[in-house]
């Protein structure tokens, strides 16, 4: 026994070692921003994506549900706009573009507001404007930015965009966490509900159903916010080098 309990020991300090020194490398998914829009004719919803990031030892992760369960919650360590994509709806049909906006914004939260001004959506992160194109975004003209500009658009981009409005301009607007979970749509003429699941406040939505007149409800939209483990390389793909 007495020879055997160096061998004992280097066992326990090795595997105290990977325990805690060794890294765990989790991301999960989170939304930064939704925001819809519509008019008589099509509703627009504008998804912003994130991508939170965490690294735990191994004692951490093995441990983190009993941790969680007492209630001290491992807190994001980066976060990172990673997804920005649009949907489009309409009485009959339901149109889904993914975007590179994601890429072109410079701040990581998917800090950017949508605006509509002469009848065309701009997505703002202060002071870079992209105009919505139908399919994607691309960067504004010199002489659309002057004209939104000089509309006084450029004092709003520096305060809180208005959460909702109703028929202004023939368009609707409402955020996600903000006001009823359900909204009624006509759109050509046709009953349309669109429904957000998930915390009114802090705006932490589940899904996206849409339900249309003698028809089930359609899923159009959920997040994955599972945790999911990757690899030192991937984690600083997605949420950068630390």
């Amino acid at each position: 026994m007495t020879k055997r309990l160096p061998i004992v020991l280097i066992a326990l300090a090795i595997c105290l070692t990977f325990l805690l020194v060794f890294r765990v490398y989790v991301v999960r998914g989170s939304v930064n921003v939704g925001t819809l829009f519509w008019n008589s004719n099509e509703g627009l919803l504008f998804i912003g994506e994130g991508s939170d990031g965490a690294s735990v030892s191994y004692a951490r992760y093995l441990l983190d549900p009993l941790v969680a369960a007492l209630g001290h919650v491992k807190q994001p360590e980066n976060k990172r706009c990673s997804r920005v994509f649009v949907i489009r709806i309409i009485s009959n049909d339901v149109q889904r573009y993914d975007t590179d906006l994601a890429q072109q914004i410079e701040e990581p939260f998917c800090g950017f507001h949508v605006y509509v001004f002469q009848d065309q959506f701009y997505a703002v992160s202060w002071p870079r404007l992209w105009k919505w194109s139908e399919t994607r975004f691309e960067p504004a003209t010199l002489e659309e930015s002057k004209a939104f500009h000089e509309a006084g658009i450029t004092t709003q981009c520096n305060s809180q965009s208005p959460s909702e409005f109703d028929n202004a301009n023939s368009w609707s607007k409402r955020t996600f966490g903000q006001g009823a979970p359900e909204y009624k749509l006509s759109l050509n003429g046709l009953p349309v509900s669109v429904i957000f699941h998930g915390e009114t406040w802090p705006p932490a939505p589940s899904s996206v159903e849409l339900i249309r007149s003698g028809q089930n409800r359609q899923q159009i939209w959920t997040p994955d916010g599972r945790p999911h483990r990757v690899s030192r390389v991937e984690y600083e793909r997605i949420c950068g080098s630390r």
